[in-house]
């Protein structure tokens, strides 16, 4: 199981702009497997897209927070494609998380 969640990165200076970056976990170990800048559906799908297509295609099962950008790219990675055919498990869980 691959969870994805964002993380705000807050600057220190008011005048700057948060950013928001995207961590890749392995569910089962709580191993980050990556982390890239954003977190809309673009995003994931440009990460997607530079990863060993064998290996997404292993992916049975994507957990995601509630956020739409998240559920968007993994049901429909590529416009012309039908999604990585797994199974989706979405939710919040209080206190943070596995093993939290």
């Amino acid at each position: 199981m691959v969870g994805f969640d964002e993380t705000v990165m807050q600057p220190t200076h008011r005048r700057r702009r948060r950013r928001f970056v995207t961590a890749v976990v392995d569910v089962g170990t709580g191993q980050i497997l990556d982390i890239f800048e954003g977190r809309d559906a673009r995003q994931l799908r440009a990460w997607m897209a530079g990863m060993d297509p064998a290996w997404l295609a292993q992916i049975q099962v994507v957990s995601v927070d509630p956020h739409e950008g998240y559920r968007s790219a993994v049901i429909n990675p590529d416009p012309h494609s039908a999604g990585l055919g797994v199974q989706l498990v979405s939710g919040w869980v209080p206190g943070g998380g596995p093993g939290c």
